[in-house]
């Protein structure tokens, strides 16, 4: 699978002034994104995950262009366990910065911190919602990755905007995700002209669609903040990395196949198999 992460880095031009208000936090609706499985398993898979995406990334965790020293609140959306923050935190600590506070929100609670430090909020939201008034305009970054399989179509728009909404005048989104615009093509040594492998990835652009899911969330923010009052959109695409960088090949394969078996697995058993015939027919197709 080719590795489409685009980044967006989003420099905030002006920023309407907002009251700061307490509010209570509301329940969210039921979710829809895809991999909801949070068990011990899952939580290992997305930090392997988050590890393979800093490797890709030249090892950064934070995009470059965004200064350190002028950062000291910054969001993570849909957080999940929150490794991305701690990855930023350990980033910052050996750079020398230090980050004041850092704040969470995930439409589950179920991966979140059992002890987390003072200055580490975690926060049960969606974020589909606009996020309370407290935390408007508060940011100096906010962090979205990975929600292909979260938002639909018509959400995006909403998403951007609440999230922009979050960060200072002068603030910075950083938004990671995949690309399918040209197809999918797995970094797998599988003949991809195999039946099974085949009526593999026809299932899961079967869901895409079925599910209004974008098959180019970057290329979709890209254009909804184009008409937001923002500046320096940057993209970087990291499509060819695993082929540009040999070394981290088999990182990424490892990564993808396990994400590609956990999708057939989710997808097989909303179709009627026994948890057991998913299992089997996640580990036929990625093997």
């Amino acid at each position: 699978m080719e590795i489409a992460a685009v980044e967006k880095v989003i420099t905030i031009a002006k920023l309407p002034t907002t009251t700061v208000t307490t509010v209570e936090v509301e329940s969210p609706d039921q979710e829809l994104y895809l991999l909801n499985r949070r068990d011990e398993k899952e939580r290992d898979r997305l930090d392997r995950q988050s590890n393979a995406i800093r490797i890709v990334r030249d090892g950064h965790v934070l995009d470059p262009r965004i200064p350190k020293q002028n950062v000291s609140r910054v969001a993570d959306i849909a957080t999940g366990t929150g490794i991305w923050l701690r990855e930023l935190a350990e980033e910052f600590s050996n750079g020398g910065y230090k980050l004041l506070e850092t704040v969470g929100f995930d439409i589950s609670p179920d991966q979140f911190p059992k002890n987390p430090a003072p200055e580490n909020k975690f926060v049960l939201w969606d974020m589909t919602k606009r996020f309370p008034k407290e935390y408007h305009g508060t940011f100096d970054v906010v962090h979205i990755r990975l929600v292909v399989l979260a938002l639909k179509v018509e959400q995006i728009k909403g998403v951007v905007e609440n999230l922009v909404e979050l960060l200072k005048p002068g603030g910075y989104l950083q938004w990671t995700d995949m690309s399918y615009r040209n197809g999918l093509k797995i970094t797998h040594s599988a003949d991809e002209s195999e039946p099974l492998w085949k009526a593999g990835i026809d299932k899961m652009f079967k869901y895409w669609g079925d599910q209004g899911f974008s098959y180019d969330p970057p290329d979709d923010v890209e254009k909804i903040l184009q008409n937001l009052p923002v500046e320096d959109v940057h993209v970087t695409d990291h499509t060819f990395a695993p082929y540009q960088k040999p070394g981290i090949n088999d990182l990424v394969i490892e990564w993808q196949s396990r994400a590609k078996a956990l999708i057939i697995e989710l997808l097989s058993s909303r179709n009627g198999l026994s948890d057991e015939e998913a299992k089997m027919a996640a580990e036929i197709i990625t093997t």
